[in-house]
């Protein structure tokens, strides 16, 4: 892989690590819906329900290509290692911290612990269903990383036969796994966007995209723009987590501008690969992947208070602590940044894109 294709997803990595902090700090639910004429609501949902949407397909698509670019039939057990040390590991810690620190902030509030005082609760909130709900997503990454493998005995054809039936799950918004914890096992467009990503995707395929010429990454933009606007015309209240408010036309809307939005940000994020900046700050993206919201929300919240227009202070100020937070880590305590990222740093997003160190 180049250097300006791995500069490309470093970027993009870090657009969407933005764009989940969005989702998470939406104050939609605080508005009064039956004023038909709500355009905070309006711009809350464009953004948080719409352009922010294709921030986990990315985030899957390109775990499942990096994944699968490294995984041999051979040495499955040695890449699992690895995962465990970059992915569990930190998973466990983090869930660990997070859950004390919001126990303790409810003690001090309430006067009661509301974990602590249960060992089985305790541990399935650390384990299988952590406080943070953004959490689910990297279990499920990990019990992609352990079933998947698999697939390599499979011939070409069987790989895409299996691609094109987890796009049509994903599609569908069909949910074929069971709940664990009430989390599904796995949610089915992780699954598609991840083996998408594994299977069909290559390099090349990624600079293709890089190579979009300006006409056409124009008409995406407004192709994608345009599906979201008109899934909100149509239906403006669209929910699919672990519900299914929506209508055939507006959830096949919403999906397809999750696909083309995952190709926008990419062509976007190529833009701006000569920024060390960027570059250097996609290596704190994990940590505000798994710091952006508990227990800093109850901290916003209290400070702040919360109403319909909160978004627009929560959001922003949000990124910033939790960027902030974790570069002030990784500059004081490097190893202990080191464990709590499974790695992760903006010294190897330097070196893995041929950039050196100031």
């Amino acid at each position: 892989m180049n250097s300006n294709l791995s500069r490309t997803l470093m970027i993009s990595n870090f657009f969407c690590t933005v764009l989940v902090v969005a989702i998470h700090y939406n104050s939609k639910w605080c508005i009064d819906t039956a004023n038909a004429d709500n355009l905070n609501f309006y711009i809350q949902e464009f953004i948080t329900n719409g352009i922010a949407r294709s921030a986990v397909p990315f985030f899957a698509l390109i775990s499942g290509f990096f994944f699968f670019q490294q995984v041999k039939l051979r040495d499955i057990s040695s890449l699992l290692i690895k995962k465990i040390q970059t992915l569990l590991i930190p998973y466990i810690i983090a869930s660990i911290f997070i859950l004390l620190c919001y126990d303790c902030l409810k003690y001090i509030t309430n006067g009661s612990f509301q974990y602590v005082n249960d060992f089985h609760l305790l541990l399935a909130k650390i384990i299988v269903h952590p406080i943070s709900i953004q959490f689910w997503f990297l279990r499920d990454l990990f019990f992609l990383f352990i079933f998947t493998p698999t697939l390599l005995v499979f011939s070409k054809n069987i790989k895409i036969i299996i691609v094109f039936i987890t796009f049509i799950l994903w599609i569908g918004d069909i949910q074929p796994f069971p709940l664990l914890d009430g989390w599904y096992f796995i949610n089915s467009e992780v699954l598609f966007f991840f083996l998408l990503g594994g299977i069909l995707c290559s390099p090349d395929k990624f600079e293709q995209i890089l190579k979009l010429k300006k006409r056409l990454t124009i008409s995406l933009i407004i192709l994608w723009v345009s599906l979201i606007f008109l899934r909100i015309w149509i239906d403006p209240h669209l929910d699919v987590w672990y519900t299914e408010k929506y209508t055939t036309q507006s959830i096949f809307l919403y999906k397809l501008a999750i696909f083309f939005g995952v190709i926008v940000i990419i062509k976007l994020a190529s833009i701006f690969i000569r920024s060390k900046f960027l570059i250097k700050i996609s290596g704190l993206t994990f940590f505000v992947y798994l710091f952006h919201l508990k227990p800093l929300s109850l901290i916003l919240y209290g400070i702040t208070g919360f109403g319909e227009y909160s978004f627009y202070i929560l959001f922003p100020m949000s990124t910033v602590v939790t960027f902030s937070t974790g570069y002030l880590i990784y500059k004081s305590k490097p190893p202990f940044y080191n464990l709590l990222t499974g790695g992760r740093s903006p010294d190897k997003s330097f070196h893995r894109t041929c950039f050196t160190r100031r």
